[in-house]
């Protein structure tokens, strides 16, 4: 039934082809101290709540969530690429630095 209503949802908007669906009924799983009804995994909408028409509506929600995130990667990936390139200046520097004290220090 909800991997039913996920290929509508694909359908409908003509994305998410990767998408799978998963129902966990009744399985808690805390984030920041709050139950989630459910979250995406990879390429996996997970689903925890027990009703199944509280389901469907959580699967429309994380479904609208993954379809967002998907404006946003290419951010993610630009950041991710700027820290990957300093990360070793950084360090050189880092390491410079903790040298000079160790000398400082003897």
């Amino acid at each position: 039934m909800l991997a039913k209503e996920l290929k509508r949802l694909k359908d409908k908007l003509g994305v998410g082809d990767e998408l799978l669906v998963e129902w966990l009924p009744g399985h808690k799983r805390l984030s920041d101290g709050r139950e989630l009804r459910g979250e995406i995994r990879g390429t996996t909408i997970l689903l925890y709540d027990e009703e199944l028409e509280k389901a469907k509506e959580t699967l429309k929600h994380e479904f609208i969530e993954w379809l967002l995130d998907q404006t946003t990667e290419p951010y993610r990936r630009l950041a991710n690429l700027l820290i990957k390139s300093i990360e070793l200046e950084a360090y050189l520097k880092r390491e410079t630095v903790v040298k000079k004290l160790e000398k400082l220090l003897s």
